[in-house]
């Protein structure tokens, strides 16, 4: 039997079980061989001592509700089929690669609204992907994506926020950046915008890259 052969097997709801029970079988199995061998008795003596093994009620009861539970959480995990695995792709794919998006990511990567002015396109951008994360087609059907995602707008909502409080227009050109005339007479107004921003880039770009990460194993893209 090939690799992708077992894994197809594998995934399958009825035969994984049935693969599981044969391997716990073919385990004990051995496991008893080597306690009758090691206590010079027969297999089947070694058996009945399992069988007729006497476990405390309460421990029953945590074990039955605990294989439950494991039960309940299995099967509320998501499943794709073609047609939801198409409509996530699309919106991650609009998320990640979106008109104007990959520069304003990397704008932010490299810090640059805490360090030299930026076009004002990177704003628009930012307003841009907030504005449309309000309709009501802007939703993963997938439960971990769409958590992920809901971290990503709020974090970018915050940059947002910051951004507005320290960042204005530089000149005539479309750029935006902290006013540099803070620097030298609001020096320690212009080191706190720097280190606001700073840090909350910081936390976009590591929430981002989570997103990105778990979506691509997720969806296979």
């Amino acid at each position: 039997m090939n690799v992708q052969l077992f894994q197809k097997i594998w995934k399958d709801s009825v035969w994984s079980k049935i693969i599981s029970v044969i391997i716990l079988a073919v385990v004990t199995f051995i496991y008893n061989a080597l306690v009758a061998k090691d206590k010079n008795e027969t297999i089947l003596e070694s058996l009945s001592q399992v069988l007729y093994f006497k476990v405390e009620l309460w421990i029953f009861i945590v074990i039955c509700l605990s294989v439950c539970l494991v039960l309940y959480f299995t099967k509320r995990q998501f499943k794709y089929d073609n047609e939801t695995l198409e409509l996530d792709r699309k919106l991650f794919n609009q998320i990640s690669n979106g008109e104007g998006i990959l520069e304003l990511i990397l704008e932010i990567k490299g810090n640059g609204f805490s360090s030299h002015p930026v076009k004002m396109e990177r704003i628009e951008t930012m307003i841009d992907l907030l504005e449309e994360s309000k309709k009501p087609n802007f939703e993963f059907l997938n439960p971990q994506l769409d958590a992920l995602k809901c971290k990503i707008l709020d974090e970018l909502s915050n940059l947002d926020s910051t951004l507005s409080n320290y960042v204005f227009g530089a000149n005539l050109h479309g750029w935006v950046s902290i006013p540099s005339e803070w620097e030298y007479g609001q020096s320690e107004r212009f080191n706190k915008a720097k280190s606001e921003i700073r840090k909350q880039e910081d936390i976009f770009t590591e929430v981002y890259q989570k997103f990105i990460t778990e979506g691509r194993k997720i969806l296979k893209v």
